[in-house]
């Protein structure tokens, strides 16, 4: 089975990836998503 995603979804999962790995901050991450710090908190659980 092939899932397909869009830029939008491939630039959050490699944001996320890149706070998993302490590359960078959550309060960064929220703010290149333009998400809260909670929901970033919310989408690495």
């Amino acid at each position: 089975m092939l899932i397909t995603m869009s830029d939008k979804e491939i630039q959050r999962l490699a944001v996320l990836q890149d706070v998993r790995d302490h590359r960078i901050t959550q309060v960064r991450a929220a703010e290149i998503l333009n998400l809260s710090t909670r929901q970033i908190t919310r989408l690495l659980q």
